[in-house]
């Protein structure tokens, strides 16, 4: 099995965005209540939050907090939004030298509005063209390679070019240089399809990853065809690739070629489920670039997503002593 552990710093290369929440369901019951003459007309509204966001930037962010040295590369815009987003990173720890400000180009930005029953719906600005996939070969150069031991990426990345390209290439190069490779698929077909151009990009990265996260159900049974979640993972292990299946609450299941097995999650009050994905990642990867175990890279990414879901916000992934007193303390799910 390969051993995922490296001394040198990883690097998240991917999306990022500001996720600017908007509390309009908060904001309607207090003005509810006014109207029926329950609360006073200067009761104070809850303020729209403006947070970093974005897949593998919540990854890399979780990383910083955990305490393991990493790099972002990306691409967002030179404004006040891009600032923003390199400001945020810095204060976790993440070195943004690779964070490209493009001043031709806006930062997208996610927007969610929260509703009375706490369900968000989410739009984007500027709807085509969103500024992580603008990232182009020059943006990525070969300085980068000698100075990580690991790379991680995600499925939002291939969606559309130049990104698509860029992404594979240096992902391909970092490989045969015999880094570390982890790739989150992030298919999200329920909003994108699965064309297959994208599946074929998809699979250049799953064929040179050694650790690949997804759903057994929403991700791997699609990309594979196979009409079983666990055939499904089982189908894409090599002796070189560790395959993770998240399944929520229901737990996680691991397979390599030789050890398979299953961790249930932590019991926890669920807050905010954004950002539980990117935290599993960040708690997983940092525990086994310390070269720990298997079995428990999965505990700990499992305590760091579900310490993430029972707070608000995506980034709320805490030091990694916070996360050791966590999995003593907190019981698993029966």
């Amino acid at each position: 099995m390969v051993q995922l552990k490296t001394e040198k710093p990883i690097l998240c290369l991917g999306d990022v965005n500001p996720d600017i929440i908007l509390p309009y369901g908060e904001s309607r019951q207090i003005m509810d209540a006014v109207a029926r003459g329950e609360a006073d007309v200067n009761s104070p509204r809850p303020e729209i939050a403006v947070q970093g966001g974005g897949s593998v930037g919540n990854t890399a962010s979780g990383l910083g907090r955990l305490g393991m040295p990493v790099f972002f590369a990306g691409m967002a815009g030179h404004d006040s939004f891009g600032q923003f987003i390199k400001e945020d990173f810095e204060k976790d720890g993440v070195d943004t030298r690779y964070l490209t400000l493009n001043p031709d180009i806006p930062t997208v930005i996610i927007m969610a509005v929260v509703g009375e029953d706490k369900n968000r719906v989410i739009y984007v600005y500027p709807p085509e063209n969103p500024s992580h996939l603008q990232l182009r070969p020059q943006d990525l150069p070969d300085e980068i390679i000698p100075q990580i031991g690991w790379v991680h990426t995600t499925g939002f990345m291939l969606r559309d070019n130049p990104a698509a390209d860029t992404v594979i290439g240096f992902m391909e190069k970092c490989a045969a240089a015999g880094i570390l490779v982890s790739f989150d698929l992030n298919l999200r077909i329920e909003t994108n399809p699965l064309t297959e151009e994208f599946r074929q990009r998809v699979m250049r990265i799953v064929n040179i990853s050694n650790l690949l996260l997804g759903s057994g159900v929403e991700e791997y049974m699609p990309l594979t065809g196979k009409g079983d979640p666990e055939e499904a993972a089982r189908s894409l292990v090599t002796p070189d690739r560790v395959v993770i299946s998240r399944a929520g609450a229901a737990g996680v299941h691991y397979y390599t070629d030789g050890e398979e097995g299953f961790l249930p999650t932590f019991d926890v009050e669920v807050v905010d489920t954004v950002g539980a994905g990117d935290g599993f990642n960040a708690g997983f990867i940092s525990a086994a670039a310390r070269g720990l175990p298997l079995r428990d890279c999965v505990d700990w990414g499992n305590a760091t997503a579900c310490y993430t879901i029972s707070h608000k916000g995506a980034r709320t992934v805490p030091p990694r002593e916070v996360i050791e007193k966590f999995m003593k303390d907190v019981p698993y799910i029966r």
